[in-house]
């Protein structure tokens, strides 16, 4: 299954586990973050979502985020008054990685669980006390790293780590994509459209 696929199929299952069966999303994005239009495309539309705000400093991702919801999206300019307002319990947040940190300490403060797309912060030690707040309020605090999760990936490290490989220095992987999608239209997911190469790196 391929990343993107992946991500629409079970990233919200996953979230809805987490936070409950019925439940406020908040997305705080900004334009250049990650996956935002599959986030966009897919999460409003989950039978357990009850409500979705979107909080965009820039305001420069509320057209495509309406566009993606059913109806009743609430916008906000700032991340702070959309968690005072509109009281999350899910926060998706998908923004540059140097933006990362903050919102995620201010979502975690408001007592939302949290899904962070990846790069959560630029520097390690601007996570780890995220984590430990995550722990001290008892808020699920979440990555999305949906490749190491690949039949593919997982196959590979037990190869490393196994040590039949002998030690190594370096490491260039490549997951040959499955060509179905360019003979079968419907194989495609809405909006992605088919990549000229086969070969799509880890």
């Amino acid at each position: 299954m391929r990343r993107r696929a992946f991500l629409q199929s079970t990233a919200a299952s996953g979230l809805l586990a987490a936070a409950g069966p019925s439940i406020r999303l908040g997305i705080i994005t900004e334009p250049t973050g990650s996956h935002l239009s599959l986030y966009l495309a897919s999460l409003p539309k989950c039978s357990g979502v009850a409500a979705v705000a979107v909080a965009d400093p820039t305001g420069g991702s509320f057209e495509k985020a309406k566009e993606g919801a059913a109806g009743g999206l609430r916008t906000y300019t700032d991340p702070a008054r959309m968690l005072h307002e509109f009281r999350p319990d899910l926060a998706l947040i998908t923004m540059e990685s140097h933006h990362m940190p903050p919102v995620v300490r201010l979502a975690l403060q408001n007592g939302c669980h949290v899904l962070s797309e990846k790069h959560p912060c630029a520097n390690l030690r601007d996570f780890e006390p995220l984590v430990s707040l995550s722990k001290a309020s008892n808020r699920h605090l979440m990555l999305a790293f949906a490749t190491r999760y690949s039949p593919i990936v997982i196959k590979a490290r037990e190869l490393v780590q196994s040590g039949r490989l002998g030690k190594l220095y370096s490491v260039d992987s490549f997951i040959i994509g499955d060509q179905t999608r360019y003979t079968k239209p419907e194989a495609n997911v809405p909006g992605d459209s088919p990549r000229p190469g086969p070969a799509a790196a880890i």
